[in-house]
């Protein structure tokens, strides 16, 4: 019996489309404050976050694609419609920033 194939999560991860300066409110719908959460590891915190403040929009940068994809999908199933989970890193992601104050708070 030969073994499966293996995963490919880095091409099943979201990644938010960057050139230059991002701008971070255009990856998660909606109009509320954004916060951000840098290496959300398996999404504990982002999910109840995002439960305990709908009215917020939350952002998630993950460096390990595998668990951008797997919090990204425990999003879809729990039908959370203000959090978006993304393999990215923060640090090419981030710099440079934009549009300057669009953060309410940032989560490490």
């Amino acid at each position: 019996m030969s073994p499966a194939p293996p995963i490919r999560y880095g091409s099943m991860a979201a990644r938010p489309k960057a050139t230059g300066a991002v701008d971070l409110g255009a990856l998660v719908p909606g109009t509320g404050e954004l916060e951000l959460e840098i290496g959300f590891g398996r999404g504990r915190f982002l999910l109840e976050r995002s439960r305990a403040a709908p009215e917020s929009r939350i952002l998630g940068l993950e460096i390990k694609a595998k668990l951008a994809y797997h919090v990204a999908r425990r999003i879809e199933a729990g039908g959370i419609t203000n959090a978006r989970a993304y393999a990215a890193d923060a640090r090419e992601l981030l710099a440079p920033p934009g549009p300057a104050a669009c953060l309410a708070r940032a989560v490490l």
